[in-house]
């Protein structure tokens, strides 16, 4: 075969090949079908992505409402729990002072029972004492002097002889005997007390109580309930001094549950301060009880505010009977 001819027959294959391509090839309406659909697949997709970022978005939106609102729940809460925890404490403390008001009331009960008076029957054989034991109560009666209604005059040194020295304690807190017995003839009667601090108002029949003892030679006046328990008979000189500010208060001496003199003192009508005094003299016996009681009143109040003038309960004894 020559040159010719070989050239010939490859350029015959190579038309012949590619006619092959051209009669197994996509026609081109066919693409562009296919890329339109898989435009409307996308756009189709891009619309759902939107729909599903939308509800994400509203539900992010939600959710953070959700956690802001709660937020402002649990911080009101702290904010209560807080405020409670302040009250319990403050209750805490209130009760705290309420104790300890309490025990010093039962202290001054316990030395007040424990300070009570010392009596003999009239036979002379035994005493009557809060604390001391029967085994110390024979030697207490022996070598005291007897004075009249058999109360035993000096019965201290035999008291502080017969018992321990830890048993009982001489003086309080203030430095005021607890060993409470009449005194010696010879010793003066008389106490002091005022009231600085009023925790009205006023209940018509209560008593008074002057929460400052000044003086009180023959232990005879109890800060706690206002009484003066008369430590030995005779004459009295008692005297007690009301303030008020706008108001009318009429106060009672009241001596065994009967009333032995009134004081009224009427600034009612005045916005002003007025003080009245009022003194009566009578004769007391050992162990009667004298208080300052409140009659008739306005607005049931009492001026303590100026330390110059304070409501003051006072007596002492003139002479013996």
């Amino acid at each position: 075969m020559s040159i010719a001819e070989l050239f010939l027959f490859s350029l015959m294959m190579m038309v012949d090949c590619t006619n092959g391509v051209s009669q197994t090839s996509y026609p081109i309406g066919n693409i562009d079908q296919q890329f339109e659909r898989l435009e409307r697949l996308l756009l189709e997709k891009d619309h759902r992505i939107d729909q599903l970022e939308a509800k994400l978005t509203q539900h992010v939106t939600a959710f953070t409402n959700y956690v802001v609102k709660r937020d402002a729940e649990m911080t009101s809460v702290n904010s209560e729990l807080v405020k409670l925890e302040l009250k319990v404490k403050q209750k805490e403390y209130v009760i705290q002072e309420l104790r300890q008001v309490v025990e010093d009331l039962e202290t001054k009960v316990s030395n007040r029972d424990f300070t009570k008076e010392r009596k003999i029957y009239p036979n002379g054989d035994d005493i009557s004492t809060s604390h001391v034991s029967d085994h110390n109560s024979e030697r207490i009666t022996e070598n005291n002097e007897i004075g009249r209604n058999g109360t035993i005059l000096n019965v201290r040194d035999d008291i502080e002889k017969s018992l321990p020295s830890n048993d009982i304690p001489s003086v309080d807190e203030n430095g005021r005997d607890l060993i409470r017995v009449a005194p010696n003839i010879d010793t003066n009667i008389a106490f002091h007390a005022v009231m600085t601090v009023f925790t009205g108002p006023m209940i018509k029949g209560s008593a008074l109580v002057y929460n400052q003892e000044i003086l009180d030679h023959g232990n005879g006046y109890s800060e706690t309930d206002g009484l003066y328990l008369v430590p030995e008979s005779g004459t009295y000189v008692i005297t007690w001094t009301t303030v008020t500010y706008h108001d009318y208060v009429q106060t009672l001496l009241v001596v065994n549950g009967v009333t032995r003199g009134s004081s009224v003192t009427d600034a009612g009508e005045v916005t002003d301060i007025h003080q009245t005094t009022m003194i009566v003299v009578l004769v007391l016996n050992q162990g009667d009880h004298v208080s300052i009681r409140v009659g008739n009143v306005g607005r049931g109040t009492l001026h303590t505010s100026d330390a110059y003038n304070y409501p003051a309960f006072s007596g002492w004894k003139l002479a013996g009977m």
